[in-house]
């Protein structure tokens, strides 16, 4: 997974073009389209949204952790 801020992804013209960069296509991620973008003030702010930045980014890296907790005991 690779991971970049929104600023980012739309300052090098989106992700279509972040992935077909050079240094960035060479990687497995990228062949594979998988890319997190998150707001950069979010994720690396470290202030009182830490919690979120960390929640979100962990239901980008595990979509099914979140979906199986939110899933009703049996």
């Amino acid at each position: 997974m690779l991971l970049a801020t929104e600023r980012t992804v739309r300052n090098i013209g989106g992700r279509g073009a972040l992935l077909a960069s050079p240094a960035v296509a060479a990687t497995r991620a990228a062949r594979e389209g998988r890319l997190a973008v998150m707001d950069g003030l979010l994720l690396l702010g470290f202030g009182p949204r830490a919690p979120e930045a960390a929640r979100q980014l962990a239901a980008m890296l595990h979509p099914g952790l979140f979906a199986a907790a939110a899933e009703p005991p049996r």
